[in-house]
């Protein structure tokens, strides 16, 4: 039997419950006493669909989801996945021509490019750190957030738990937690700048006056330049 052990996190200014951690149980109020002893949000009994920092949970529906928002659990019936790929493809296809749209309309459509780009360019372009590359999308970030938080929850109750981290296409392999959060430090450092870039265009997008000044604002950031984030041998 296995129980999911949720946390509520803020993702790009928007309130999520991830899942943090899969553990075996022989029931419910097993599950009940792990989610108030780690102090959780919410522990729910799941299958071995439902995986540790890339689910995500609603509590309103009950749901799981993976970061796209398809649903992993319960499983869906074949309408509804034929019904999430056509969504998913008109995704993939949102591509639109601009002289059909209003100028707000314009706006709306390059800043919802522009975020799209951001989380490409962070799966693009892996952090170098001490000759080893790390990949930085958000949900790594949360990831490791995750694990920071999960070991700590243990470490306060007497448990131990083992701490691993990949490189970028590596498997897990063991990190003291003094590395990790070493880890993390250099993660937001690497990435905050990335961001304020992207919402420093966004904001040059909103105050835009016409289409042509929205299409000269740097959506795909190609005259980014990347921080450096070893220390100088």
């Amino acid at each position: 039997m296995k129980g999911a052990l949720i946390k509520r996190i803020i993702e790009n200014d928007i309130e999520k419950f991830q899942v943090q951690m899969i553990i075996d149980i022989s029931s419910k109020t097993a599950l009940d006493d792990f989610k108030r002893n780690l102090i959780f949000d919410y522990a729910v009994v799941v299958n071995n669909d439902v995986q540790a920092y890339k689910h995500y949970y609603d509590p309103d529906t009950n749901i799981f989801t993976d970061e796209h928002g398809v649903q992993v659990y319960p499983p869906l019936s074949y309408d509804e996945i034929i019904n999430n790929l056509s969504k998913n493809v008109a995704e993939l296809r949102y591509e639109v021509n601009i002289n059909d749209l209003s100028l707000d309309e314009v706006k709306e459509y390059i800043i919802k490019k522009n975020k799209n780009n951001l989380e490409k360019y962070l799966y693009d372009n892996p952090m170098v750190y001490n000759h080893k590359l790390y990949t930085v999308t958000s949900d790594k970030q949360n990831q490791l957030t995750g694990v920071l938080q999960a070991y700590t929850y243990a470490q306060s109750i007497g448990m131990e738990i083992p701490l691993t981290w990949n490189e970028t296409g590596e498997e897990c392999v063991p990190y003291t937690f003094e590395e990790l959060v070493t880890l993390y430090l250099k993660m937001l450092e690497y990435v905050k700048p990335i961001v304020t870039y992207q919402q420093h265009n966004e904001i040059l997008i909103k105050n835009a006056e016409s289409v042509d000044e929205i299409l000269q604002v740097d959506i795909d950031f190609s005259k980014y330049e990347p921080v450096n984030v070893n220390t100088p041998e």
